[in-house]
């Protein structure tokens, strides 16, 4: 069975080789142009090299909404609603559409909303000698990820100069690996990668999270790796909380066998 990352990559490659070029564009006042809107998250476990890592995804969707291009279309309630939480109001670029009435194309201009703010990870075995069933382990995962915020907030400018200037720890993970060598170097200006331990993510750092590519792996929301190996308990069911910034709260589970990781 092919792994999330297989699934992702082969995604990247069919979104690189992919010409835009024959799509009407327009002018628009906001960078991300279309919302999806999530139903549930799910998850599934991989390895991220030797490391035992739970990639998170969004589940389903119900619902989109996408700004109008056409000339003289009211907008306000999409810039007021949905662009104003991230100050996404002031661009001047164009955006690529299927049609003047149909939906966006480019992957960089979509998002998942709402945004997380806290996400919890619990087992109900023992991990170690600080970490009994039921507690909170994001103190010992990092979450690596992408986000649009950055590039919002530096006025839609590279929030980083170029690839060198990537944390070292984030090139060597194999999805920020994944993504660099694959990716359109025009979506990829407008993503700044994110590797934090869990407990340290702040809400700047969920906002515009996520990558839209192509199938499954387009609703990849990011990677959650241990940082160290349990010294109890080998065999876990763990339980992901999701709460996001307009209150909802997402569960979803998944079971993790360190001597028999993966999908």
């Amino acid at each position: 069975m092919k792994t999330l990352r297989k699934i992702l990559y082969m995604a990247m490659m069919a979104v690189t080789v992919c010409s835009c070029d024959v799509f009407p564009e327009y002018k628009s006042k906001c960078h991300i142009a279309e919302y999806e809107i999530v139903d549930s998250f799910c998850v599934m476990t991989n390895l991220n090299g030797d490391e035992r890592a739970i990639d998170v995804a969004v589940g389903d969707i119900k619902g989109k909404v996408t700004y109008n291009p056409k000339p003289g279309a009211d907008n306000s309630y999409f810039m007021e609603t949905y662009s104003a939480r991230y100050g996404d109001v002031n661009y001047t670029g164009k955006l690529r559409f299927y049609g003047p009435s149909g939906g966006v194309f480019d992957t960089e201009h979509a998002a998942f909303w709402p945004d997380p703010v806290h996400v919890f990870v619990t087992s109900d075995a023992d991990f170690d000698e600080e970490h009994a069933a039921g507690t909170d382990l994001t103190d010992i995962i990092y979450w690596s990820g992408y986000s649009r915020y950055p590039f919002i907030k530096n006025g839609y400018k590279k929030a980083y100069g170029n690839i060198d200037e990537f944390p070292i720890r984030c090139k060597e993970d194999s999805i920020f690996a994944a993504y660099i060598s694959n990716h359109p170097t025009s979506a990829f200006d407008c993503y700044t990668p994110t590797f934090k331990m869990l407990d340290a993510m702040g809400e700047e750092d969920w906002m515009l999270y996520g990558i839209h590519l192509v199938g499954w792996a387009s609703r990849y929301v990011g990677t959650m790796t241990f940082a160290k190996e349990p010294t109890k308990s080998r065999v876990h069911h763990f339980t992901i909380r999701i709460k996001t910034h307009d209150g909802q709260e997402f569960h979803t589970e998944c079971q993790g066998d360190w001597d028999n990781w993966g999908s």
